[in-house]
């Protein structure tokens, strides 16, 4: 990653922000993100769990977070998950506290550009409610890349189903498999199947369905570090066996295993806005609308 020196306008200073700084990053990103309208959905809700993420970007030279002072006060900040391998970078913020939200954003990515590839994606993900980082998006002239809705499930609230398919913990002796569907489904997605198999017993848990000796289906279940929730985080079939149920009865199996855990409170998923049906099927189990998100990319 290129480094490069902080860049200062009269009384307003633009620099990387180092590990002296993290109390005052992550003071501002918790402030802020507790808000819908200023909110970052690659953000965590925690305090402890922000501090721990703005360590780690400060931390790692892949990563990145830029701070934005006026007058040796932050007043801005953003922080950069970079994934070197497919050049892109999960934007967390940005988090703003000055009315000049927009100049402030252009200046904190403009800066981060000069230190990461010229190759970076930059992604953004928010809640709706965020007019200010709308409007970011249509100045920066960003793709859209649709709604996803963050639906959840209280333990409460949870309405078991039958499951009458046959479903199977992935094992060493069928990840291949895993793997070859995955990425065959999800090319080019966020996590691979390799990494899906390597986190296994340690964040993850999956399991599959068969038919005549094939795997056609499979879902991956992820725990969220520090918490009592669970996300389904994948339900996946291929595309010629689809119709037969399998979708369900893998929902079915996920809800069932992660709720025989009695410290899970909560399980939680993320659909595309325009999925009606998925969002009925999902309905029909108890999950309610939390939060509908918007995806933006920028190059």
């Amino acid at each position: 990653m290129k480094r490069t020196k902080g860049k200062e306008k009269s009384k307003q200073m633009i620099k990387e922000c180092n590990l002296e700084e993290i109390k005052s990053c992550a003071d501002l990103a918790f402030k802020l993100n507790s808000k819908p309208e200023s909110s970052s959905a690659y953000c965590s809700k925690k305090y402890d769990s922000i501090c721990k993420d703005f360590e780690h970007m400060i931390s790692d030279e892949e990563h990145a977070v830029v701070g934005y002072y006026e007058a040796d006060k932050l007043v801005g900040v953003m922080g950069f998950f970079v994934d070197v391998d497919k050049h892109t970078a999960d934007c967390v913020g940005p988090f703003i506290d000055d009315a000049s939200f927009l100049d402030i954003a252009k200046d904190i990515l403009d800066f981060a550009k000069t230190l990461l590839n010229e190759s970076t994606r930059f992604n953004f993900y928010f809640d709706q409610r965020n007019t200010d980082c709308l409007k970011l998006m249509k100045l920066l002239n960003a793709n859209y890349n649709g709604n996803e809705c963050s639906l959840k499930l209280e333990r409460i609230n949870y309405i078991p189903k039958s499951i009458e398919v046959n479903i199977e913990l992935i094992s060493a002796e069928n990840s291949d498999e895993l793997i070859k569907l995955h990425d065959n489904i999800f090319p080019g997605t966020y996590v691979s199947g390799t990494d899906i198999i390597k986190s296994l017993g340690r964040n993850r848990q999956a399991y599959c369905i068969f038919e005549q000796g094939v795997m056609v289906g499979y879902g991956v279940l992820r725990l969220d570090e520090g918490s009592s929730n669970l996300c389904v985080e994948i339900l996946a079939v291929d595309e010629q066996f689809r119709g037969k149920g399998y979708g369900k009865a893998l929902l079915s199996n996920s809800l069932k295993q992660a709720f025989s855990d009695e410290s899970i409170k909560s399980v939680y998923l993320i659909v595309d806005d325009p999925n009606s049906v998925a969002k009925n099927l999902y309905f029909s189990y108890g999950f309610e609308l939390e939060v509908e998100n918007l995806s933006y990319s920028v190059k």
